[in-house]
């Protein structure tokens, strides 16, 4: 009887220092593994407008884009957003509207800078005139990677900027007629939002 319950002793103090060592080993690799889901979460968006001006008619740009993430670890987060882009023109008497999502995945070096990747699926429309599609609505998709940078504005706000190039360039992409260096540059876009607890 004595050696069973010595045995019980000495298991369940070798039980519990691994418990402990687990847990304290947790939180060293992750300072973040004592959050609640909620509190790891993290919000903003952007909003965009621009005017482009093809072959002398001006073509407006309008964009909408909130979204959220998760912060696995200090550095790394995922996230999902949603996207509404309106563009027109009075002139050439014509308007549309694309809408879709994207997940996305950021890696912060620091406070300030951040990796950023993002697949985003679009529900436009074929422009394309080789195809006997054309006008029809479409899914487009593209494939962004760049940089941010991230300057607080106070508290938990900050206000983000970002360079992204797009990997996929579709011919459908509502963005190509709003490149950074004009419809004929590289499919390089920049964004200009903010983040609530990022």
């Amino acid at each position: 009887m004595r050696k069973l319950i010595l045995l019980i002793l000495i298991l369940s103090v070798q039980i519990s220092f691994g418990q402990y060592t687990s847990e304290e080993s947790d939180e060293r690799i992750n300072p973040l593994s004592k959050l609640s889901f909620q509190d790891r979460l993290y919000t903003g968006g952007n909003i965009a407008f621009n005017i482009a001006n093809i072959s002398g008619i001006p073509i407006y740009f309008f964009e909408t884009a909130p979204f959220v993430g998760y912060k696995v670890t200090p550095q790394f987060s995922l996230g999902v957003g949603a996207k509404y882009i309106y563009i027109g023109s009075k002139q050439a008497n014509f308007k549309y509207s694309v809408y879709g999502g994207n997940l996305f995945s950021r890696y912060k070096f620091n406070e300030s800078l951040y990796a950023h990747a993002e697949f985003e699926l679009l529900r436009a429309y074929n422009l394309d005139p080789n195809s006997s599609s054309q006008g029809d609505r479409a899914n487009v998709p593209m494939l962004f990677a760049g940089a941010g940078y991230n300057y607080s504005i106070g508290g938990a706000v900050n206000l983000q900027i970002m360079l992204l190039y797009d990997f996929i360039n579709n011919i459908n992409s509502p963005y190509q007629g709003n490149f950074m260096f004009g419809a004929l540059g590289p499919p390089i876009i920049y964004r200009i939002g903010i983040s609530i607890g990022m």
